[in-house]
């Protein structure tokens, strides 16, 4: 099988793409599995044959096999009418009523790609082109909702309830991503059940796969073994669809918004388990089946429709070609930064190539290409040649690989040093209903990151971040911030005290449940470290940051500043509240003298806004205390003060 390295090495060389890696099944066996080049420049981290990659538009793989096992199942009706009979929920726009052309789509036609949507076609909505809406109207369908940005599929769905279609449904085939979105949302509809969970758990779960997940926008939510994407040398910088987002960023991380194209190209895969997934799908080799005969038979059928390529067709997920032994089953993808293709022949080898570059891209929201072009085209070729020519010879090997790559996710697991859920500004044990509270150990996420604004809605705070949460006593916790080390979460709200159950939830995966205990009041001062201490974070009334390091100053006698406190009695967990002041104000030392405090609120989830008069107290750092509900701070803190 060399000849597959040679031809992988040229094609890195030649294209100038960092990384790819190459997996080829015979028979349900693994028979070779191999890196190339680098998953991360940077670090010159090699790609390993497991490595994650976004794989685009294979996507729609697992998208149609999902469908097609709910057929199986008796559940769903290929020709029930999408927004007739299932999708009803969806609205359009006020004033604008639906598209009765749309009450004619099945689900049959999403998944042959002859809804009657053509991209290769310009459109309007609201003055905006657009080809393929869910790249196109991120901003429009927002803005005529009045809802964040980037638009949600939903959004992007009521907008295009009201277009109307470029063909009858049924006669013409035109890829649409929006198709596969919407059997995306068909998916949660009859199961009820996110997207992904319901693949996870009906066709990666039964196979052993468990590391793939959809994959993210930003860079800092890439999951852990993850590769990075690169432009081709000299690609311009786009708009990042956040509009928190500041400044320009490269194509692959900013140009789509990825949690929006799901079930039409969000997932993030290995080759090893593409392979296993093919096999799978109709049982090659011995393995699970995940759909039966019949149903394999149905997702071959020619739908005989206008535009089809001469030789082949699109069935229900997969170009289908006809050759001497059968048909071939393919599938490519490609995005910004990524080339995929995934092949299940008849000669018995299933096999699949990822890129974390395509020398092909185009990073405009009206791109039309689906494919690598001739960088993946010419991959493709050489490959089949060379596989091909091993097959005459005989010399396919005998081994079978796949007990070498297991799939499985590790467990989030609690730090064993130190209490491992403490109070988040003090870092001791204990922790109070609202309270902000730290959660140390290891693959509690794979990515790391704070909350999107886009996530807070309304006055609810997300309870989830890269599909990670936590439950205390069974209740979800809001998140603020997600790392492999390290989460941040508010205390839901309990009136009782005592033991509570912790347990962390990451992608599916639980981690063991961990006791800690909800206390009446554990105040403390959120801090920084300096100079090998720990400093009141404050401000002073000109917005300037209190401390006597370079960029701050120090606070200084009869002068009120702005501390920020946590723990000092219950307060509501999981929203935004609204101000409200303490009855009590608590007790503040500086330099043990007693301070006035003129205000104690509540301002922010779980943050306590105290206005403080700073007493007559020499210059320098002074020890800074806090007690309310009959507890006071334990760890030592200084403020800085000055002449």
């Amino acid at each position: 099988m060399s000849a597959l390295d040679q031809m992988m090495q040229s094609a890195l060389q030649q294209n100038n793409v960092a990384g790819g890696v190459l997996a080829v099944a015979y028979g349900g066996r693994l028979v070779f599995a191999r890196g190339y080049g680098c998953a991360d420049v940077t670090s010159n981290t090699a790609v390993q044959p497991d490595s994650l990659f976004r794989v685009a538009s294979v996507s729609k793989t697992f998208t149609a096999v999902a469908i097609l096992q709910l057929v199986q199942q008796g559940k769903l009706s290929l020709d029930a009418s999408v927004f007739g009979s299932i999708l009803t929920d969806y609205q359009p726009l006020p004033g604008k009523g639906i598209n009765p052309d749309l009450l004619k789509i099945t689900v049959r036609h999403l998944l042959e790609h002859t809804g009657g949507w053509d991209r290769s076609t310009t459109q309007h909505f609201n003055g905006t082109p657009y080809h393929e809406p869910l790249d196109s109207l991120l901003s429009v369908a927002a803005q005529a909702l009045g809802h964040p940005q980037p638009a949600t599929d939903a959004d992007v769905i009521s907008v295009m309830l009201s277009q109307p279609l470029q063909h009858a449904p049924g006669t013409y085939y035109a890829y649409s991503n929006f198709g596969y979105s919407l059997l995306g949302r068909i998916i949660e509809h009859i199961s009820g059940m996110s997207y992904e969970k319901y693949v996870q758990q009906n066709i990666l779960k039964p196979l052993g796969i468990g590391r793939q997940k959809l994959a993210a926008t930003l860079q800092s939510d890439v999951a852990n073994g993850e590769v990075t994407y690169y432009d081709p040398p000299g690609a311009a910088l786009v708009r990042s669809v956040f509009p928190f987002v500041a400044g320009p960023v490269p194509a692959p991380y900013g140009a789509h918004f990825m949690e929006d194209v799901d079930s039409a190209g969000g997932w993030a895969a290995d080759a090893v388990d593409l392979t296993r997934f093919l096999n799978a799908i109709d049982g090659r080799g011995g393995s699970t089946a995940l759909l039966n005969s019949a149903t394999v038979a149905l997702m071959q059928t020619d739908p005989k429709v206008q535009n089809e390529t001469a030789g082949s067709f699109y069935g229900l997920g997969f170009d289908f070609e006809q050759t001497g032994s059968g048909l071939r089953w393919t599938k490519d993808g490609a995005l910004p930064g990524t080339a995929s293709y995934v092949v299940h022949s008849p000669s018995g080898y299933t096999w699949a190539v990822i890129f974390n570059g395509n020398p092909a891209q185009d990073n405009t929201a009206s791109a039309t290409s689906e494919s690598g072009g001739s960088f993946i085209g010419g991959v493709i070729s050489q490959a089949e040649n060379i596989l091909g020519q091993v097959n005459t010879a005989g010399a396919i090997p005998k081994n079978d690989l796949y007990s070498n790559f297991k799939s499985t996710l590790l467990r989030p697991t609690f730090a064993t040093s130190g209490a491992p859920v403490v109070n988040g500004a003090t870092f001791q044990p204990g922790m109070v209903s609202g309270s902000w509270v730290t959660i140390t150990g290891q693959n509690l996420a794979t990515a790391t990151r704070i909350w999107w604004p886009d996530e807070i809605i309304g006055n609810t705070l997300p309870t989830e971040i890269d599909h990670v949460s936590v439950t205390v006593n069974g209740k979800p916790a809001a998140m603020y911030y997600v790392s492999p080390t390290q989460l941040n979460v508010q205390a839901p709200t309990d009136a009782a005290t005592g033991p509570v159950d912790v347990q962390v939830i990451r992608d599916g995966t639980a981690s063991a449940v961990i006791q800690a205990t909800y206390v009446p009041a554990a105040p403390g001062f959120f801090m920084y470290q300096a100079n090998g201490r720990n400093f009141a974070a404050g401000v002073h009334t000109s917005g300037a940051y209190v401390g006597d390091v370079q960029g701050t100053l120090p606070a200084r006698p009869g002068e009120t500043i702005e501390l920020f406190a946590t723990g000092l009695g219950a307060t509501p967990g999981g929203v935004v509240p609204s101000v409200t002041a303490l009855a009590t104000p608590p007790a503040v030392t500086i330099g043990g003298a007693n301070a006035t405090v003129s205000f104690a609120g509540l301002v922010y989830p779980g943050e306590w806004q105290l206005n403080v008069v700073v007493p007559q107290v020499a210059a320098g750092d002074q020890l800074i205390t806090i007690g309310s509900g009959g507890a006071a701070s334990t760890v030592s803190t200084y403020l800085a003060v000055g002449n």
